[in-house]
């Protein structure tokens, strides 16, 4: 069954787990700090190579700044940031996901460190 995931983090974790959970099929949408990569994915999608086969994704994404208007009825939600972004960008992934969904601890992209408390 296809899901609806967010990712708050559309740098190199994000994007490639974000797009090949849309290539399967899911919803996936991107939301990040960074205008231009936002844009350059609207404009261009994620072009994905590697050990397999190339491909194009096109996720929907969204700058940090329009992500009030976003849903919030996300089953899923990861943060992909860097651990100096992780404490916003979990209240941010938590604000979206919808109430019946489950949450665990985000994982940081870098070096880890305590999770705040």
């Amino acid at each position: 069954m296809a899901k609806k995931i967010l990712f708050v983090g559309a740098g190199a974790i994000g994007s490639y787990i974000g797009s090949f959970l849309s290539r399967s099929g899911h919803d996936v949408t991107l939301v990040d700090p960074w205008a231009e990569q936002v844009e350059t994915i609207r404009n261009k999608g994620i072009s994905v190579t590697g050990p397999h086969d190339p491909f194009v994704a096109r996720p929907k994404a969204f700058h940090l700044g329009e992500s009030q208007r976003m849903p919030r009825d996300f089953d899923l939600a990861f943060v992909a940031m860097k651990v100096y972004d992780t404490a916003w960008a979990a209240q941010l992934a938590l604000r979206h996901i919808k109430p019946e969904a489950t949450s665990s601890r985000p994982r940081t992209a870098g070096p880890t460190r305590s999770w705040p408390r």
